[in-house]
């Protein structure tokens, strides 16, 4: 699944002097650290809930026990994950909003 952002709302609330209007088919690519850290980050809470399931089944507990184990560790780690990603990008799509603006306007 590829991480892209639809520039039409961005470009009609805050550009809609001295630039013409944006196509509904123009996406932007996010930089690539952006879609490592969501990438990495999913591997992580795949492996880890695999990896308490396993562990769980392995000392003696019973198939539900040891799958709802990993289920509430995945759905807490993605949570976890989920914030931690948000507080690294918060101001990584602002930057690339203002380059994709810098070069919109040069054109």
């Amino acid at each position: 699944m590829s991480t892209e952002l639809k520039l039409i709302s961005f470009d009609q609330q805050n550009h809609q002097k001295n630039t013409a209007p944006v196509s509904q088919n123009e996406t932007l690519r996010l930089p690539i650290n952006l879609e490592a850290s969501l990438t990495i980050l999913r591997i992580i809470v795949m492996v880890l809930g695999v990896q308490l399931t396993l562990i769980s089944l392995y000392t003696g507990s019973t198939i539900q026990n040891a799958v709802i184990r990993g289920s509430i560790s995945a759905l807490t780690l993605s949570l976890l994950t989920w914030f931690l990603n948000w507080l690294i990008n918060q101001d990584l799509i602002e930057e690339v909003f203002a380059d994709y603006d810098s070069e919109y306007t040069k054109k």
